[in-house]
């Protein structure tokens, strides 16, 4: 169950525009910080903090749809 899961947030991750997929995994599974990030990515902490809320609520509402 937990690879499927897994395998389903990729899928979901895969369907964000590229820079809100690469803030989103150097967040929360490389564990940078957003200034960390936003110097990366060439673009200011107000995107960064944009783009992970953004990949957030996108995998949270599918994949609630997919427990439904």
């Amino acid at each position: 169950y937990r690879r499927q899961r897994i395998a389903r947030l990729a899928v979901l991750l895969n369907e964000l525009p590229p820079a809100c997929q690469k803030a989103f995994v150097m967040n929360k599974i490389e564990g940078r910080k957003h200034s960390e990030i936003a110097r990366s990515l060439g673009v200011s902490v107000s995107m960064v903090e944009k783009h992970v809320m953004r990949a957030l609520f996108h995998c949270r509402d599918l994949m609630r749809d997919d427990a439904d």
